[in-house]
């Protein structure tokens, strides 16, 4: 019997770790080209060694025809957005071109192993055609577009608490008219105006600065719901000189006191906290960050600091 003879059982020994070693050297041969095929290298017709790079191709509109053309070589590739392309690494000139739109182009430098991705393209109209959505009799006097550019609101020239806000969103939409109630303003003013402080984060809120008769109150104008809407300085029962939104928030406001006293506001649940005093202006910066300059000594105005407090 085989396994009884010391000689063949010693072969059979070496023969299973020959096999093993020959599994394992196939196995890392394997492991070290896909390794290398996912890095993008590969071998040519002339066997040289080259690496490829990914690219990412999309536009606004889709379906955009896409010219690849190395700056260094006659390599030359074409496509469709949207699309994946393996290209060798390379310096390309990338043209996108629909018809009724402008051409886009850009160089982009794709080195191998590199995921490159053009899919912020936007292909703007030859002919831009422009109509009226509304048309005002004498210039509005306040006109103000939201953060993420969506809603525009008009101040109507006419009534002085109403306001028209459009959706661009809907270019064919009528723009929808609302009004803010009376008593936020002052009903005997002579002379007033609104001023844009800044909008809220939440695209809904406007903050805005309410000018009459040489005396400045703040308001918070509400485009969802107007009826909402707030004087600040009747709300909160305070005398501001200036407010600017917390962290762009519609409900936390820094409030800076005609003495200088800069406090935290809330008008949700209408509490204000003091914060710093002798402040002479500032400018907030996320939820718990102002710059401001400071005026500490009072007998002395041309003496001020800038700080920082977060």
């Amino acid at each position: 019997m085989d396994f009884l003879d010391p000689k063949k059982k010693r072969a059979h020994t070496i023969r299973l770790y020959l096999g093993y070693a020959l599994v394992a050297i196939a196995i890392g041969i394997g492991a070290f080209v896909l390794l290398y095929a996912a890095y993008g290298y590969g071998v040519d017709r002339s066997g040289n060694v080259f690496q490829n790079g990914l690219m990412f191709l999309a536009s606004t509109p889709d379906g955009a025809e896409t010219n690849i053309s190395s700056t260094t070589s006659t390599f030359k590739q074409q496509a469709t957005t949207s699309a994946r392309l393996v290209l060798p690494a390379d310096e390309y000139n990338v043209e996108m071109l629909k018809q009724g739109y402008r051409t886009w182009s850009r160089t982009v430098p794709l080195k191998g192993g590199q995921v490159e991705r053009l899919v912020y393209p936007f292909l703007f109209p030859e002919t831009l055609v422009t109509k009226d959505q509304q048309l005002y009799s004498t210039q509005p006097g306040l006109t103000t577009a939201s953060p993420d550019r969506r809603w525009i609101v008009v101040q109507s020239p006419t009534e002085f608490n109403a306001f028209d806000v459009f959706d661009t969103s809907s270019p064919d939409a009528v723009a929808q008219r609302i009004a803010v109630p009376a008593s936020l303003f002052a009903p005997t003013a002579t002379s007033q105006q609104l001023q844009l402080v800044e909008w809220s984060t939440d695209n809904r809120h406007i903050l805005v600065r309410y000018v009459h008769d040489n005396t400045t109150e703040f308001l918070m104008l509400d485009r969802e719901s107007p009826q909402n809407s707030i004087n600040i300085n009747q709300h909160m029962g305070v005398t501001a000189s200036n407010i600017m939104l917390r962290d762009k928030s519609a409900e936390k406001l820094y409030m800076q006191l005609p003495d200088g006293q800069l406090i935290n506001a809330n008008t949700k649940d209408k509490t204000t906290s003091p914060l710093l005093s002798n402040v002479v202006t500032f400018w907030p910066h996320g939820d718990d960050t102002i710059a401001y300059i400071s005026n500490k000594d009072l007998a002395n105005t041309g003496v001020v600091s800038v700080q920082i407090l977060s």
